[in-house]
């Protein structure tokens, strides 16, 4: 993420594209890990539906939650980074100690 917002589209265009990608992430999770709505299998002797979660689905909405998290995390932390002033060193500390604490927990 930090590599895209540096070199091509900047720190904002970043943050949208890939938190498109984490939204998209979280639909495809929480869409495929129902079984009812993507039926495996259908049992003919018994006439009974099987409804079984998809692996596709969830595996899918990791990869794109992990790479939209992945590209958001490191310029969303810049942002705090540039509101302190060079002789606020202590307090920019503070800062990242507390935005990674709470991001990461």
């Amino acid at each position: 993420g930090a590599l895209i917002a540096d070199v091509r589209i900047g720190k904002f265009l970043t943050i949208l594209i890939l938190s498109l990608v984490y939204l998209c992430g979280n639909a495809v999770m929480a869409l495929t890990s129902i079984g009812a709505w993507f039926p495996a299998s259908v049992s003919t002797e018994s006439g009974v539906t099987s409804y079984q979660p998809m692996v596709w689905g969830p595996l899918l909405g990791l990869h794109l939650i992990a790479l939209g998290t992945g590209g958001i995390k490191p310029c969303v932390s810049s942002f705090g980074g540039d509101q302190f002033l060079k002789s606020e060193s202590a307090r920019l500390q503070r800062y990242s100690s507390m935005f990674y604490f709470s991001i990461n927990s």
